[in-house]
């Protein structure tokens, strides 16, 4: 099940009085919350922007201090390059200057076979030109991924959770038919293709959503999962 609460100690406490077997909550981005102490601590952190290299708000991005990094029970290093050895793992490991038990893992985004959003069949050509859409908070990644796959021509970027409309998609379609190559796409995300696949009139659009899975590997070749695992039994015990 899922809750959303202002306040986590609260939600956390009307999770446990709906659900009295409840045993975890997962909790998104709330190492800053003083008054409450999670029994597993989890720090992601960008592979080119880590923690250590970045500042508070508004000067960064970062939502606490530094230091409270030393509370992280495990680190994950976030959107790292495709192409990533040992070394470079080590290295980036060296620079975190904080209690050398913490475990260390890091991961990298995975795209899958573009799938049309109204049809979900696989895309089964190579476009001449293409256009990227997207509404998310940090499209560069993916609009990397699909500048080196495809001959990227346009990109619409909109706010984060934006609410696509008929008339966006009718923009949309406006910029497409602009394009003169008989071979031609748009590639969106899978977040922005669930509110795009209810609106009507626009079935016959070549427009494909690229699905993303995550990988998750440790330098030294172990399984992560068996790390936090013996995590979550150390915590609960």
């Amino acid at each position: 099940m899922a809750g959303v609460c202002e306040n986590r100690l609260l939600g956390i406490k009307e999770l446990k009085q709906r659900f009295p077997n409840l045993k975890w909550v997962v909790l998104d981005d709330a190492l800053q919350h003083r008054r409450l102490k999670g029994n597993v601590n989890i720090l992601l952190t960008e592979f080119y922007r880590p923690f250590f290299k970045d500042f508070l708000v508004p000067a960064g991005n970062l939502r606490d201090h530094q230091v409270r990094a030393k509370d992280a029970d495990l680190i994950i290093s976030t959107k790292c390059p495709a192409e990533l050895n040992v070394e470079q793992m080590d290295l980036w490991e060296s620079k975190i200057s904080l209690d050398n038990s913490i475990p260390v893992v890091f991961s990298k985004l995975k795209y899958d076979v573009p799938k049309h959003v109204y049809t979900g069949l696989n895309l089964d050509f190579q476009p001449d030109e293409s256009m990227v859409v997207t509404g998310i908070a940090k499209p560069k990644a993916f609009i990397h991924f699909v500048e080196n796959q495809y001959n990227l021509k346009k990109i619409k970027t909109y706010p984060d959770h934006h609410p696509f409309t008929v008339n966006d998609m009718a923009v949309i379609q406006r910029d497409f038919d602009t394009f003169t190559r008989p071979s031609k796409a748009i590639f969106t995300t899978e977040k922005d293709a669930v509110k795009m696949a209810d609106l009507s009139g626009f079935e016959q659009l070549p427009i494909y959503y690229i699905p993303i899975s995550v990988e998750v590997f440790s330098p030294d070749g172990s399984n992560w999962l068996e790390t936090l695992e013996r995590l979550m039994k150390e915590k609960i015990n």
